[in-house]
């Protein structure tokens, strides 16, 4: 994997990936992603779910970008530890922001399993 030259691994790990035409029409839409890596994909099928009319536009192929260079990989939390974000938020905060965390993996677990 060469990271510098754009060359990473996981684009080889599959045969085809959808590929886009460029917008060339004013659209509308209740909610627009910028960005259609995991973050913005996860969002949009989310957002759509609940019927809420979405687009995502990115400059880039759907899925490239920092996704595609790091695997997708999810993290229950940032680099902080929780004594770290007690220290600077306020043990409330600190403590409710790892718990809005550990939901959030919970319902990603569970949203994973419902695209089986």
């Amino acid at each position: 994997m060469e990271l510098i030259n754009g060359k990473t691994f996981w684009p080889t790990t599959f045969a085809s990936h959808p590929h886009y035409p460029v917008l060339q029409e004013n659209l509308s839409c209740d909610c627009l992603i910028i960005g259609g890596g995991m973050g913005g994909a996860l969002s949009a099928k989310l957002l759509t779910d609940q019927g809420i009319d979405t687009v995502v536009i990115d400059k880039r192929d759907i899925g490239y970008g920092s996704s595609m260079a790091n695997t997708g990989l999810l993290q229950y939390t940032n680099d902080k530890t929780l004594t770290s974000c007690i220290q600077t938020f306020g043990e409330e905060r600190g403590v409710r922001f790892y718990e809005l965390c550990r939901d959030a993996m919970h319902h990603l677990e569970k949203f994973h399993r419902s695209l089986r």
